[in-house]
């Protein structure tokens, strides 16, 4: 009778693999869900979106004229501005630094429905990056 010898694979190469099937998954799944998850933004040692809390800004607009007065102590990068006319809403990017107590103008053009949006420099692990405050300032 011919009997034909089958071999399988041996149990040690079978561990290996599943372990490093299980390894390779599990870093794809990882490196997922990293995405998700904001990387801290730090400014003067405190988490940058409790700084924007204490964001103290006066704005007032005249003849298409906004004028932006930094009332608190934490230095401001640059405005966002959100403009609403009718159905379309405008933003726009002011390139403005606002110290203690300066004063900034920006022509904005016409004076409704008008909210600033004020972004800090904060630190992220060793980089640099701006923060967008959430709570607006209208007008």
């Amino acid at each position: 009778m011919n009997t034909l010898k089958k071999r399988g694979i041996s149990p040690v190469i079978a561990t290996v693999l599943l372990i490093a099937i299980v390894v390779v998954l599990s870093s794809i799944i990882f490196l997922w869900a990293k995405g998700f998850i904001k990387e801290a933004v730090i400014k003067n040692g405190r988490n940058v979106a409790d700084v924007c809390n204490d964001i103290s800004l006066d704005i007032s607009c005249v003849s298409g004229q906004l004028e932006v007065t930094n009332t608190g102590n934490i230095p401001i990068s640059n405005l966002y501005i959100k403009k609403k006319t009718g159905s379309k809403i405008e933003t726009t990017y002011a390139d403005k630094k606002l110290t203690s107590s300066q004063i900034v103008s920006i022509d904005v053009g016409e004076c409704v429905d008008i909210e600033v949006y004020p972004a800090v420099l904060g630190m992220s692990g060793e980089s640099k990056k701006i923060y967008t405050c959430e709570n607006s300032f209208g007008v």
